[in-house]
């Protein structure tokens, strides 16, 4: 398989070091997010199984 272009072409050594910090700011971002909602998923209310099938026939319909 031959190569079709260089990834990182023209830039310089700074500015390649400046993209993988800014994947790494965004990554580091996204994870926090997910963690901030699975936390705030986890602290919520408890299913009541009481009027589940009610519940779910009325979602359903």
């Amino acid at each position: 398989m031959t190569e079709t272009r260089q990834t990182f072409a023209g830039l310089s050594h700074w500015e390649i070091v400046f993209w993988y910090g800014l994947i790494v700011l965004s990554t580091a971002d996204f994870a926090l997010g997910a963690a901030r909602l699975v936390s705030r998923y986890a602290a919520g209310r408890p299913l009541e199984a009481r009027g589940l099938g009610a519940r779910a026939g009325r979602a359903a319909a």
